[in-house]
């Protein structure tokens, strides 16, 4: 082998081996924040790969798919260890709701990627639609506006099944549309509303990758940066799962307002790209 040849097989590794540690880092970094605040990292992923752009739209959304529901299955896990019950007749509402409304969701997204052909243009109506969700959140959390209604299982489905279906179709995993809702319509506490969040987002995801895998394969799709980006949603919510008990309530509540502010920031320079 010439040395042009051996120079090009040296740089190609260290190029992909940039490439697993920037995505690693990516999953850790969204989801110890996601585990912490109930926003899933979901959000923060997309955007982040988008910016990035060495991935087509949809492989884009398979990879967060995939990173956020071990990043929800982890922390749920862990609080349920700490006394968080998952299959109460509460949480069975909310369960029922994001299946529902993930499965529906997805199978819209899956038939849009098909007949769209630029899915830049996906991408740009994806974000579009988050900076005008995530800017009316902040809006009415700085208002301290509240529209709390009660928590019937009705209720309590009919949410939820927006908020998968959103957390679907936007391929982000919903956490700060859920907290929001959970929080100013339905009344919980930041902390209360973080696990129930990230039970939405965790059976709502699930349905996403099986809808996925159905329509769509998974076999024709890069998903190599898989093998560092789970190991890097599993130790990121174990940090993060963590912080959230430490930490209190105020500060939980100051890190989501940041983060949606980082969030509308991203989603603004992928539209003006």
């Amino acid at each position: 082998m010439g040395f042009s040849k051996i120079s090009k097989v040296y740089y190609k590794g260290i190029v992909e081996m940039i490439n697993y540690i920037i995505y690693g880092l990516i999953a850790i970094i969204a989801t110890i924040i996601g585990g912490m605040s109930g926003i899933g990292g979901g959000m923060l992923i997309k955007v982040m790969l988008d910016n990035l752009g060495q991935f087509p739209a949809i492989t884009i959304g398979v990879l967060s798919t995939i990173t956020v529901f071990f990043m929800a299955l982890t922390t749920t896990i862990k609080n349920k260890k700490q006394g968080f019950k998952i299959f109460t007749k509460e949480n069975s509402f909310f369960i029922i709701g994001a299946i529902s409304g993930g499965y529906i969701g997805s199978v819209i997204l899956t038939n849009v990627y098909k007949f769209i052909i630029n899915p830049i243009i996906i991408t740009k109506i994806q974000s579009l639609i988050l900076v005008i969700i995530l800017i009316s959140v902040i809006i009415l959390e700085q208002m301290e506006i509240k529209f709390v209604i009660k928590k019937l299982p009705s209720n309590i489905i009919l949410l939820s099944i927006f908020m998968g279906f959103i957390s679907s179709l936007l391929n982000i995993g919903g956490g700060p549309i859920n907290i929001a809702i959970l929080t100013i319509v339905l009344g919980y506490n930041i902390k209360r509303a973080t696990e129930k969040s990230l039970l939405i987002i965790l059976f709502s995801q699930l349905v996403a990758i099986i809808t996925l895998i159905r329509h769509t394969g998974l076999s024709t799709m890069d998903l190599s940066m898989l093998k560092v980006m789970i190991p890097g949603a599993i130790l990121g919510a174990s940090i993060g799962s963590k912080l959230n008990k430490i930490y209190s309530e105020k500060v939980i509540k100051i890190s989501y307002i940041v983060v949606l502010v980082v969030l509308i920031y991203l989603n603004i320079t992928i539209i003006l790209e």
